[in-house]
């Protein structure tokens, strides 16, 4: 088990909107040299075996998830390329492996005016965990910032599931279906479950905390 850094009590109580998790309390890190503000409940962890060994790793638990996001530099020319969404989605699509799914491509530019982009991908794992995996690159002078997140199901992580699934009856939609693209059917499509709008009812799920370090990350830095 990765163990944390420091026992200095971070655990808050998050403020939430509509549409996405709100970053309630906030605290400042210096990861690879960059100074960053990052969610109060992220604590420093130890280095374990096979972790990159540039990277600056911080890591939370919750009611319904745990999670672990590694910052790191890499060059700017190895980034994905900021602001073309459409072949990020179209590079994802080509090598989605069946238990994988994908969530959402972002871009645009954080609060200080730096390029941004990201993808959100689930994953389920040989244990048949649920994994959302973190991809957010932040362009700077000549390099990078890298961020790398792993946010896994724990608990009765289901609920959200089943709350969603009991109302399919009344949703216009269907229950799963790529994001992008409706005619891609490989692998483990997002469901109506993971839609952005049920994070406010379910804080602590995996997918709305990384859903919620996207948002400090762009909207505080």
């Amino acid at each position: 088990m990765r163990e944390v850094k420091d026992m200095e009590n971070f655990l808050i109580q998050a403020a939430y909107d509509e549409k996405a998790v709100e970053t309630a309390s906030v605290r400042e890190i210096t990861a690879s040299g960059v100074s960053l503000v990052i969610p109060a409940e992220y604590l420093g962890m130890e280095r374990m075996e096979g972790d990159p060994e540039d990277a600056e790793i911080y890591g939370f638990n919750s009611e319904e998830s745990d999670g672990v996001a590694f910052f790191s530099l890499i060059p700017r020319e190895d980034a994905l390329p900021f602001g073309d969404v459409d072949s990020v989605i179209e590079n994802v699509h080509e090598i989605l492996e069946e238990s994988q799914g994908l969530i959402r491509v972002g871009s645009g530019s954080t609060a200080s005016g730096r390029p941004f982009i990201y993808t959100i991908i689930k994953n389920v794992t040989e244990e048949g965990v649920l994994q959302y995996t973190l991809t957010l690159q932040i362009a700077l002078e000549d390099r990078a910032l890298n961020v790398q997140g792993f946010f896994n199901e724990t608990g009765d992580a289901k609920k959200r599931e089943r709350a969603v699934y009991s109302l399919r009856r009344i949703l216009s939609e269907p229950w799963a279906a790529d994001p992008y693209d409706p005619t891609f059917t490989r692998g483990r499509l997002m469901t109506q479950a993971e839609r952005a709008a049920w994070d406010r009812d379910y804080p602590t799920h995996a997918l709305s905390e990384a859903r919620k370090l996207v948002k400090c990350l762009v909207e505080k830095n």
